[in-house]
């Protein structure tokens, strides 16, 4: 078993509290203890060994002290928060290039206005916008509006509703 025939990356989830710094998580010593295995020469004592190490990660896992995250859930959680800006987790475990999740399509369930008169829109994936600008939209958007969402300068974000002009947008949940 070759290190990167491994598709998952382990980490400890104490990792969550701490500063995240560029690059991949260090890989904790009790996954190294199981990669360790492939150098021990007898058959029988390599198979006891990854026996053992395995064991240990499984419990380790049940009992929640490491997880283990491969890059399509990465994807999935960054699209799912995408605007959130709070995918600190996967994003030292497993860094991908930004444009990964750079943009993403929904439709509107729900359209009402807030309270300076830009539109809050409801989302089919549950997630919730407001516009930030005072852009005119030509269409009201309404269920079952298309919207593509973008990521902008600065970290802000642009809304496209059912292909009308771009006006800058937030989540609000």
């Amino acid at each position: 078993m070759k290190q990167t025939q491994i598709l998952a990356i382990v980490a400890t989830l104490g990792l969550a509290g701490s500063a995240v710094a560029a690059g991949p998580a260090p890989v904790p010593d009790l996954f190294k203890s199981l990669l360790a295995c492939r150098s021990v020469a007898d058959s029988s004592a390599r198979l006891a060994c990854y026996d053992g190490k395995a064991a240990a990660l499984d419990t380790a896992a049940a009992k929640g002290d490491v997880a283990v995250i491969d890059r399509e859930t990465v994807k999935r959680e960054r699209k799912e928060n995408f605007g959130r800006g709070i995918s600190h987790i996967t994003k030292a475990i497993l860094p991908m290039n930004d444009k990964d999740v750079a943009e993403i399509e929904v439709v509107v369930r729900s359209a009402t206005r807030n309270g300076d008169g830009g539109w809050v829109l409801s989302m089919t994936d549950g997630s919730r916008w407001t516009q930030m600008d005072s852009t005119l939209l030509g269409r009201e958007p309404r269920s079952g509006s298309k919207v593509k969402i973008r990521r902008a300068a600065l970290g802000s974000y642009k809304m496209i509703i059912d292909g009308g002009p771009a006006i800058k947008a937030k989540r609000l949940g």
